[in-house]
Parts: C-alpha cells; structure tokens; sequence
C-alpha cells in the first residue's frame, strides 16, 4: 500500500472511530467500537489503480489468507465483472484506473488488530505535536 493511500486510510478511519464513540449511547469498549468502525463505509479502498489492476488479474482461486483481504479482494471482482457484463469492451486498465481506484468502499478492509494498531497511533501523534 502506498504511503499516501495509508495515511489517507489511517486518518478516516480515526476520525469514522472518534465518530463512532461519541455517537454511541452506550458504552463501547475500544474493540467493539473498532469493530463497528470497520463496518463503516469508507471514502476508498485506499489502493492504488496498479494494485486493484493486480487483484482483478489474479487468479480466482488466489484468496488472501487474511479474510479482511480476501474480502477485499471478492468486492472488488465483484465490483470489475459487474463493469464488464456490462461493458463487455472496456479494457480491465480502464475499469481499474478510472472506476474502481475512485469509487467507495461498503467498509474498512482491515482487521481488528490494524485498527487497533492505527488508533494507538494516532493517539501518539497527538501527544507528539501537542509538546
């Protein structure tokens, strides 16, 4: 993942958490509002158009381990036959750089831990520009 598309990723997903933790009429622990978070729509998938382009070509029967990614991974084939059915002569370049790479994303696709892992974060950037 490219530094721009994670930072980007990083920051929408704090600010989807702080959101969702306010928002919230009962008390949440961190995990659960983190998992909530993750189910949010997102503005992206925070890839670049090579990478979406890497997963429309990969094999059907390559599925990411990660069920995050092979999530992921079926959204956005999903997304690229769909296109396809539809506009039988646009080349896979095209649906890649110009739709998919630019569309919104149904949710975060990270796992519980990456999310956890981005609010610490965040909070010691926080605490950093603060001194």
């Amino acid at each position: 993942m490219r530094l721009e598309h994670k930072q980007k990723r990083d920051d929408e997903f704090y600010n989807t958490l702080k959101k969702v933790i306010s928002c919230s009429g009962e008390r949440l622990t961190l995990i659960e509002a983190i998992r909530q978070t993750i189910s949010k729509p997102a503005s992206s998938f925070f890839l670049s158009e090579r990478r979406i382009g890497d997963i429309i070509r990969a094999k059907e029967t390559d599925v990411p381990k990660s069920s995050s990614k092979a999530e992921l991974f079926s959204e956005i084939r999903k997304r690229y036959n769909k296109i396809k059915n539809d506009c039988p002569q646009m080349r896979s370049e095209t649906i890649a750089k110009h739709i998919i790479a630019y569309e919104s994303a149904p949710r975060f696709y990270i796992s519980v831990s990456r999310g956890l892992s981005i609010y610490c974060n965040k909070l010691h950037e926080r605490k950093r520009a603060k001194k």
